[in-house]
């Protein structure tokens, strides 16, 4: 049975303030064949009165108070039962099928079927894919049945705590259900509820984090915390991390390692259980963390299963540890984090403070899997260990242990806490926009005249913006037009932006162009029969997608998907007379290339017999910009991501491209040693890494380029 025949009656709540929600999230319905919902206006709780015992956020009020409202609507009109959808419910892609199936296993008796939750105990599994439920907390797909329509009215209407609570004292009453594997979840995006971005990672795995399940793995867990006495707050932050975590995770030894030239911990200062190692590093060792690993291995490796490691500063939640070792069960490792914040004194104290709402801009990517934290099985750790020595960086071998081991790349995001002095400020770094120009896109530098960076996120005003980066450039009707990605700091998801110049080097802001439900990026922009094109990055939508401008520069509609699957940087080129486009299949691990072709611009598009055209490769393989041709000769350009995401721009010249052949070359000038043709300066706006160029020829024969860099902006 299909979801329209199951529940006639479906509604979606969606706040007037928030109508891009409603605007996505029809969309994601329309891909199901989903068209009988209607919206409901949510209540605002910052414009409702909210009692004073109220227990929390004012939104949380605004939802219970919206939901109740939908379920007297649905008693009053005698609906025999009701589907709530909250507007940022994701559905699974191949939700249809999957309801069809689970809908014939549900008990007749039923009165409340969720979509998804965060499970407590006990759980009863009453079919293939239902679970009883008892202990469930879940708001943002559900239905009820008429049979539990006055309860539901009774306890909310009195209520003073959130809706997900109040829904857990029904489930120990009535007949609920929950679909398992779960069939929604929750977008990762920013809250209204709870006024913060979410990334309920978690809820997708379908994972249970409570119960005897997890314990037991707790009990097999040695959490080693490595600590350095650094500066006046590290103490401060140690007592926090270790605080908080022997409160969430009781289950799991700790083991506390000091590394310094003298021992500054004491014993009694850390709880009864807690062990405590000293490693003396007055000898020099530049691997500080293998030590880490080896010691906690040579008290561990006969009676714990798995470690995780993280620093004395980083504040990982409860519930990502616990679904990262859970992960462990499939994995030789888990990465722990994907992104790490590095948060400033007032944020810190917010945490301290029992704050743990995530409001910051985007961090830093993961450089390596021993980076900060990282969570193994006992044999992952052994290898581990295996790939290092005592006297190497821990960030020159990430490539030897990513071929060794079964890595996870964990989504969910880490903070780390300040650790300077309060009357110190933190910069951080911020990835901006700058202009090159040279005598060929080899050989590119800034600009005498131009003042880099010439866009930054400061420059933005219509969004908080975290970053700008990934810029295209066309000119047109005598005025040059900038498109690049604007990452949303509320929402950590990016959007298109535009910028105009009268000449390409001085630059002003204008708007966002193009937004979508998920993460934008690359807005790979060309001019092909009169008519502009985008081709940007939208991995999260499943295929890479093509957009042309209805009104040139501000208005864009998508045209169609020109090719599945989850794409990074996928770049367009025309050749002869053909349409032709790389695109990165490894979109965390940077070391894929592929290559397509068509005859049309809309397809279909056919895989080249030689593709993928660079395999296990993080230098050569993650495209960094505009294709371009130089002399008759086809240039791309990728990003060096060896040792880190971005750090550098390489060139490689294509010498032979046809439908069933392909050669290239990395370039290299006789004279200069130059490739990459970008690299990080060392110091400013650029200090740190820089990643993508877009090159353009100009009449007078020299080239002018779009770039962009990681570092310090003032």
């Amino acid at each position: 049975m299909q979801l329209n025949e199951f529940f006639p009656y479906q509604v979606c709540i969606n706040l007037d303030r928030r109508l891009d929600r409603w605007q996505r999230i029809q969309e994601r319905f329309s891909e199901h064949g989903i068209d009988r919902v209607r919206r409901f206006p949510a209540l605002d709780g910052k414009q409702l009165e909210v009692p004073s015992l109220w227990k929390s956020f004012p939104g949380g009020y605004g939802c219970l108070r919206s939901h109740l409202a939908v379920v007297e609507q649905a008693r009053e009109s005698r609906q025999p039962s009701v589907l709530i959808l909250e507007d940022d419910a994701v559905l699974a892609a191949d939700f249809n099928a999957k309801f069809a199936d689970y809908s014939e296993q549900v008990p007749e008796g039923w009165d409340m079927l969720f979509f998804g939750a965060i499970h407590g105990l006990p759980i009863t599994r009453v079919s293939s894919n239902i679970i009883r439920v008892t202990h469930s907390l879940s708001t943002y797909a559900y239905a009820l049945k008429h049979t539990v329509y006055d309860a539901f009215i009774e306890v909310n209407r009195k209520a003073l705590t959130v809706l997900d609570e109040n829904t857990r004292e029904l489930q120990k009453l009535f007949n609920c259900y929950c679909f398992m594997p779960h069939l929604a979840w929750v977008e990762n995006d920013y809250s209204d509820v709870r006024e913060e971005r979410i990334n309920l990672w978690w809820l997708e795995e379908s994972m249970v984090l409570f119960g005897a399940e997890i314990d037991a793995i707790l009990r097999e867990t040695v959490i080693v915390i490595s600590y350095r006495n650094e500066s006046q707050h590290s103490f401060r932050n140690l007592g926090f991390t270790v605080d908080y975590l022997f409160q969430t995770l009781p289950n799991a030894t700790f083991l506390l390692v000091e590394q310094g030239k003298k021992a500054s911990l004491d014993r009694r200062d850390l709880p009864h259980s807690c062990h405590l190692e000293f490693l003396d590093d007055s000898g020099g060792s530049i691997n500080h963390g293998r030590r880490v690993i080896k010691r906690a291995l040579e008290l561990f490796e006969f009676s714990k299963e798995f470690l995780v490691f993280l620093d004395g500063d980083v504040f990982l939640t409860r519930d990502d540890i616990k679904a990262n070792l859970l992960k462990c069960r499939e994995y030789d490792c888990a990465s722990s984090f994907r992104e790490i914040c590095d948060l400033n004194e007032t944020e810190t104290l917010g945490v301290l403070n029992g704050d743990l709402r995530w409001n910051y801009g985007n961090g830093r990517a993961k450089a390596a899997i021993s980076d900060s934290s990282f969570i193994a099985t006992r044999k992952g750790a052994q290898l581990l260990l295996e790939c290092q020595t005592d006297d190497q960086s821990e960030s020159s071998q990430p490539t030897l242990a990513e071929e060794v081991l079964r890595i996870y790349e964990s989504p969910n995001l880490a903070r780390r806490l300040f650790s300077g002095t309060p009357a110190q400020t933190q910069i951080r770094p911020e990835w901006s926009i700058g202009i090159y120009a040279g005598a060929s896109p080899f050989l590119l530098a800034p600009l005498d005249g131009v003042r880099n960076p010439v866009l930054t996120p400061h420059d933005v005003r219509d969004l908080p913006a975290a970053f700008v980066a990934d810029p295209f450039m066309i000119p047109a009707h005598g005025i040059w037009y900038m498109f690049f990605e604007v990452m949303h700091q509320q929402t950590s998801r990016g959007e298109i932006g535009l910028a105009t110049s009268p000449n390409g080097l001085a630059w002003a802001y204008q708007q966002i162009v193009l937004a979508e439900s998920f993460h934008l990026s690359y807005p790979y922009v060309f001019e092909w029969d009169g008519e502009f094109y985008m081709v940007p990055e939208t991995l999260e939508a499943g295929a890479i997608r093509l957009y042309r401008a209805q009104t040139f520069p501000t208005r864009w509609v998508r045209l169609g998907a020109l090719i599945k699957g989850d794409w990074a940087d996928p770049s367009i080129f025309r050749f002869d007379e053909r349409w032709w486009m790389f695109a990165c299949s490894t979109p965390y691990q940077h070391d894929k290339l592929h290559l397509y072709f068509a005859e049309e611009l809309l397809g279909p598009w056919e895989e080249h017999p030689m593709s993928p055209i660079v395999e296990s490769n993080k230098q050569n393989a993650r495209p960094a910009g505009r294709v371009v041709v130089v002399d008759d000769r086809i240039v791309r350009f990728s990003q060096d991501c060896m040792t880190d995401y971005g750090t550098g721009v390489r060139a490689f010249e294509i010498s032979r491209l046809t439908t069933t052949d392909y050669e290239e070359a990395e370039y290299h000038h006789h004279l200069l040693n130059n490739n990459p043709v970008l690299r990080a300066s060392g110091h400013g706006w650029n200090g740190l890494r820089m990643h993508h160029l877009d090159p353009h020829r100009l009449p007078d024969g020299q080239w002018i380029a779009c770039v962009d860099g990681l570092g310090e902006v003032e």
